[in-house]
């Protein structure tokens, strides 16, 4: 969604009260990254 992690922040905290810090976005969103990469190729084909 091209979301700033400032914005995801917002969300969160807004929608759940959920606070979380940037650097726990940006590692959720490498971690995610890296668990779909091996099917980077299978979904391009």
């Amino acid at each position: 969604m091209r979301l700033s992690r400032a914005r995801i922040r917002e969300f969160f905290t807004e929608l759940f009260d959920l606070r979380l810090s940037t650097s726990v976005i940006d590692e959720t969103i490498r971690e995610a990254g890296r668990a779909v990469a091996p099917l980077e190729d299978e979904m391009i084909r």
